[in-house]
């Protein structure tokens, strides 16, 4: 003995409208899945940038030529580059607001941004000491 067991779905032409609801809920659910991985390789793209640099020895404020024994960088990068950094570093970065009147200042380890308070314009500073190879503040306050 075979039983069959159907649903009366009452009106035939609301099984299409199911159809599309569960292929719209899918896709909704996949798209939510793989989103932020695609987000994610799009943004790792590698772009160009443009800044400025300097040698220098001694220390940010009291810097000289750079000797054979003492020479460190200090570069700073503007833009969209810098606004990202800025916002990257986020509300736990040490902030400031005490340098430049106008300005905010965002403070990690070594690497400090700063950011217009009315045109939004960001500028990132950070250096490296050459023969160490570690990084040092690229700007004084």
């Amino acid at each position: 003995m075979m039983i069959i067991c159907t649903y009366n779905w009452g009106h035939e032409d609301e099984m299409p409208k199911i159809k599309n609801r569960m292929i719209f809920l899918f896709a909704l659910l996949m798209a939510a899945l793989f989103w932020p991985g695609l987000a994610a390789s799009q943004d790792a793209t590698p772009r160009r940038f443009s800044g400025e640099y300097s040698f220098y020895s001694g220390t940010p404020g009291e810097w000289a030529v750079a000797t054979k024994r003492d020479t460190k960088v200090n570069m700073s990068v503007g833009g969209p580059l810098a606004l990202r950094m800025f916002q990257s570093m986020g509300a736990a970065a040490t902030q400031s607001s005490s340098c430049v009147e106008g300005e905010e200042y965002r403070i990690r380890d070594q690497l400090m941004c700063t950011r217009d308070k009315t045109t939004g314009k960001a500028e990132c500073y950070f250096g490296f000491d050459l023969h160490s190879g570690k990084s040092v503040l690229g700007t004084e306050c």
